[in-house]
């Protein structure tokens, strides 16, 4: 029988050389990792003010005594009506650009940072 001749697998084994992954490849990674961390962390405080803040407003609104029957969606609101409320506050959330939603979405992001205390033209070594 005729042994089988190993074929290089691959354009790098092709070569002859090692395939090593290039500093712009670690690069773009990082930012990558860095960008879905960032819509993660979006996410996250945008889904806590909605969960938080707007969801028990509409919940308090729809639970009005005071509610007229006019716009009344009957048995099928009070079926799906937290699920409606749910998707409400999400969206309200996403197209207001709450201050609120900056601020967590910052505190989440800087949580790993170390947080300094020097401060300019202060002396705090005595």
């Amino acid at each position: 029988m005729i042994d089988a001749i190993e074929q290089p697998v691959g354009f790098a084994a092709a070569l002859g050389t090692p395939s090593k992954p290039l500093a712009a490849e670690g690069a773009f990674d990082a930012e990558l990792k860095r960008e879905r961390l960032e819509r993660e962390a979006r996410a996250a405080a945008e889904q806590l003010v909605a969960s938080a803040f707007v969801l028990p407003m509409l919940q308090s609104i729809r639970e009005d005594p005071f509610r007229v029957g006019l716009l009344d969606g009957g048995s099928a609101e009070e079926l799906f009506g937290q699920q409606l409320d749910t998707l409400m506050a999400d969206r309200i959330v996403k197209g207001a650009k709450l201050p609120l939603v900056d601020s967590i979405y910052q505190s989440i992001v800087n949580q790993g940072q170390p947080k300094t205390t020097h401060q300019p033209g202060i002396d705090t070594h005595g």
